[in-house]
C-alpha cells in the first residue's frame, strides 16, 4: 500500500447533487480536490493533523 493510499466514497445522491452542478461549479470542485491532495503529498506525514480543513462551498456534503 502507497503511503499516499486513500479511498472516499460517495453516496448515490451526492453524485446526484453533483450531476447538477453546472460545468464551473464541478470545475471549482474538482481544483479544490486537486489542490488538497497536492497539498497532502508534499507534506511529511508527521504533519499530516497540521493541515487545515477547508469546508467546500459546494452542496456535496450531506445536509
Amino acid at each position: 500500500m502507497s503511503k499516499y493510499d486513500y479511498n472516499y466514497e460517495l453516496s448515490d445522491e451526492q453524485l446526484l447533487r453533483y450531476s447538477k452542478l453546472p460545468p464551473i461549479a464541478k470545475l471549482t470542485w474538482l481544483d479544490e480536490a486537486r489542490r488538497f491532495t497536492l497539498l497532502a503529498r508534499r507534506r511529511p506525514a508527521h504533519h499530516a493533523k497540521a493541515v487545515r480543513q477547508t469546508k467546500s462551498k459546494l452542496p456535496l456534503e450531506r445536509a
